[in-house]
C-alpha cells in the first residue's frame, strides 16, 4: 500500500507521464517539496468493541487518557504496531505515568492492589475496569458536578432541617462521609441532608440506595409534581431493619429479618422495585440522567458502589441545572410581576387622587347649597315673625284664624327641616363612612401588594366602587337640583301666598 505522497506521485508519473522521470524534482525546482509520510498510529482504529482485548496494546488507552488530560503529545511516545509483549507494556506504561504523575490518579483497585502495565496488557479483568473506573471518576464523574452550587444547595438544606430527627441525621453521618474525599463527599452530604428532610438515613452509595427511597425523595424534593410524596413506598427491608418495627414479626429483639414471614419479605421487595423503577421512570423524564440501574441489580442485594455514584452524581448534576433554570425562570417573573405592580399602583394612586379631588368639590358645593339653604330659612323665619305680630295686630277673629293656619303651616315647614336636615346628615355620615371603606380597602390593597392575585381582585374591586360613586353622584346632584328647585318653587308659592 502507498504510505506517502511522494510514491503516489511516482506512480502517477510512471503511469501517465512517461519519460518525465522522478517528478518530485521538478516540483522541487518549482519550489514544493513533498514531504508528507502516514505514519502507523495514523491507521490505528480507536473504536472499541471489546474491553477484555482492545485496550492491551495500550493506544486505545493512551488515547483516551491523551483525550481526556488534552495532553496531545502522548501519542508521540507510542511504539506502533504494538506487536511484541514489551511494546504494548509501553504503550501502557506511557498512559499510566499521565494518570498517576500528572493528573493525580492513584492506580489502587478496590482490594488495595496496584495496578500495573503489565496486568492491562495481560487482560486482568478486574483490574482493567477498575482502571476505567479511576479514569471515569477522574474525569468524568467530578467533572460533571459543581462543587459551588453543591456546598450552596447543601447549606440551602441544612437551613431547612428544623426538626431534632432531622438535624441529628444531618451532623451524626459525619464518620459515613469520611470514605470518600472532595466533590463525592459533597455529593454524600447531599443526598444526606436531603434524605434527613424525610426521616432517611443515608451512611454510603451501596445499602442506602438499594430500597429505591432515597432516589425518590430527591426526586421529590426538586419536583414534586413530577413524583408525589404518596407514590412513594416507605415500608422496605431496609426501613425495618433500621426502625426494627414490623407488624408481621413475632416480637423478637435479636434478629427482626429473621422472624420475617415470606409473605411480609415479599411485600417489602415489591415496593422496593416499584420505588427503583419509579425513581428510573422519573429520571429519564427529566433527561440527561443515563439509564443505570435495574431493579434486579440493587433490590435484595448490595449494590455495586460504582454504579450508585455514577447515577447519583449524573442526578445530583441534572437537578441542580433544572433547580438554577426554575430559580432564573422564577426571577424574571417576579421582576416583570413587581414592574406590573408598580403600574397598577401608580394608576391606582392616579384614579385615587382624581376620585379625592371630585369628592372634594361636591362636598364644598354641598355646604354651600346647604349654607344658602340655612339662611333662606332663617329670612322665611323672621319674615313668619314679622307677619304673625302683624296678623296678631289685626282683628281678633281673623287673628284667630290665621294662627291656627300658621301653626299647620309651621308643623309641615318644621317637619320638613328635619327630614331635610336627617338626609343631608345621613348623607354626610354615608359618604364618611364611604371613604372610610375606601381608605381601608385601598390600605388592605398596599399590605397585600406581594400577593399579585389579590391586589387585581382589590384593584378592580376599586375600579367597579369608583364607577358605582360616580353613578351615585351623578343621580345626588340630579336629585338634589331637583329638591332645591322644589324647595325654591315651595319657598316662592309661600311668599305668593302670603303677599
Amino acid at each position: 500500500p502507498v504510505k506517502s505522497s511522494r510514491e503516489i506521485l511516482i506512480q502517477f508519473a510512471r503511469d501517465f507521464l512517461k519519460g518525465e522521470g522522478d517528478i518530485t524534482k521538478h516540483l522541487t525546482f518549482l519550489g514544493y517539496t513533498v514531504t508528507h509520510v502516514q505514519k502507523p498510529i495514523e491507521e490505528v482504529t480507536y473504536c472499541v468493541t471489546n474491553i477484555a482485548t482492545d485496550l492491551r496494546d495500550g493506544l486505545r488507552l493512551t488515547r483516551v487518557v491523551e483525550l481526556l488530560s488534552h495532553n496531545w503529545g502522548l501519542s508521540k511516545n507510542l511504539r506502533v504496531p504494538a506487536v511484541s509483549k514489551l511494546q504494548k507494556v509501553h504503550n501502557v506504561e506511557v498512559s499510566l505515568y499521565q494518570l498517576e504523575k500528572k493528573d493525580g490518579v492513584e492506580l489502587v483497585d478496590h482490594k488495595g492492589h496496584v495496578i500495573a502495565a503489565k496486568d492491562i496488557v495481560e487482560g486482568h479483568r478486574e483490574k482493567t475496569l477498575a482502571l476505567l473506573w479511576l479514569v471515569a471518576l477522574k474525569f468524568q464523574i467530578t467533572s460533571i458536578l459543581d462543587e459551588r452550587l453543591l456546598r450552596s444547595e447543601i447549606k440551602h438544606l441544612k437551613s431547612l432541617t428544623k426538626g431534632v430527627e432531622q438535624r441529628r441525621l444531618v451532623s451524626g453521618q459525619g464518620s459515613a462521609a469520611g470514605l470518600y474525599e472532595g466533590k463525592l463527599e459533597l455529593l454524600l452530604s447531599w443526598c444526606q441532608c436531603v434524605s434527613a428532610l424525610y426521616k432517611v438515613s443515608v451512611d454510603n452509595f451501596t445499602v442506602s440506595f438499594s430500597d429505591g427511597r432515597v432516589l425518590c425523595y430527591i426526586i421529590h424534593h426538586y419536583h414534586p409534581e413530577l413524583l408525589t410524596r404518596s407514590a412513594v413506598r416507605d415500608e422496605t427491608t431496609l426501613s425495618i431493619i433500621n426502625t426494627g418495627v414490623d407488624s408481621d414479626c413475632d416480637n423478637s429483639d435479636d434478629d427482626n429479618s429473621s422472624a420475617m414471614t415470606p409473605e411480609t419479605h415479599g411485600r417489602l421487595l415489591k415496593n422496593e422495585q416499584s420505588n427503583l423503577r419509579l425513581a428510573a421512570e422519573k429520571a429519564s423524564v427529566l433527561g440527561g440522567v443515563p439509564f443505570m440501574i435495574r431493579p434486579a441489580d440493587l433490590s435484595n442485594t448490595i449494590p455495586d458502589e460504582k454504579v450508585v455514584l455514577t447515577y447519583v452524581s449524573y442526578l445530583c448534576s441534572r437537578l441542580l441545572d433544572l433547580r438554577t433554570e426554575v430559580q432564573a425562570a422564577r426571577t424574571i417573573q417576579r421582576s416583570w410581576k413587581g414592574y406590573r405592580l408598580r403600574c397598577h399602583i401608580a394608576e391606582f394612586r392616579v384614579r385615587w387622587e382624581a376620585t379625592v379631588t371630585v369628592q372634594r368639590y361636591v362636598r364644598g358645593w354641598v355646604s354651600r347649597q346647604t349654607k344658602q339653604q340655612l339662611m333662606k330659612q332663617r329670612e322665611e323665619r323672621r319674615r313668619e315673625r314679622f307677619n304673625q305680630g302683624v296678623v296678631k295686630l289685626q282683628a281678633l277673629v281673623r287673628g284667630r284664624l290665621v294662627r291656627k293656619d300658621l301653626k299647620l303651616k309651621h308643623v309641615a315647614a318644621t317637619r320638613i327641616q328635619a327630614m331635610v336636615k336627617g338626609y343631608l346628615f345621613r348623607l354626610r355620615v354615608e359618604k364618611m363612612r364611604q371613604s372610610v371603606v375606601r381608605i381601608q380597602q385601598w390600605m388592605r390593597g398596599v399590605w397585600e401588594g406581594r400577593k399579585q392575585r389579590l391586589i387585581y381582585l382589590n384593584y378592580r374591586h376599586v375600579k367597579n366602587i369608583t364607577f358605582s360613586v360616580t353613578i351615585i353622584q351623578k343621580h345626588c346632584r340630579g336629585w338634589l337640583t331637583r329638591k332645591s328647585y322644589k324647595q325654591l318653587r315651595s319657598a316662592v308659592t309661600i311668599q305668593a301666598w302670603y303677599r
